[in-house]
């Protein structure tokens, strides 16, 4: 095989592969507003098609308004809240409790961390 022939085959296969993926990035996302698109006859114009598949599936996805996302519930507030809390005290006597000057420093800081955790 020819340095040509490996370079033409090679050519037709990313041919091929590119128009596989843009069909399928428009039977996704662009079905029923372009219903008569067609894959380009160059590998180039085909990878075109897909960059502007895919910054049009982008500029949707920014488009999404705030008021179409779900705001958290109360008791999702709270749960969130409640294991920050209990994660920040774990680390506190963690960092506090793996090196205390004294004993009693070492049970004050605990009983502080019990208390605030409602132990």
């Amino acid at each position: 095989m020819t340095e040509d022939q490996r370079e033409s085959r090679d050519g037709d296969e990313a041919y091929e592969y590119a128009v596989n993926f843009a069909t399928s990035l428009h039977g996704k996302y662009y079905a029923e507003a372009a219903p008569n698109w067609r894959p380009l006859e160059t590998t180039i114009g085909v990878l075109t098609q897909i960059d502007n598949m895919v910054a049009g599936i982008i500029e949707a996805d920014r488009k999404v308004s705030r008021s179409e996302i779900a705001a958290p519930t109360e008791d999702e507030i709270a749960a969130y809240r409640d294991l920050f809390r209990s994660q920040l005290s774990k680390n506190m006597e963690a960092r506090f409790c793996a090196s205390p000057s004294t004993d009693a420093h070492r049970v004050a800081l605990r009983q502080f961390v019990e208390k605030r955790n409602g132990r």
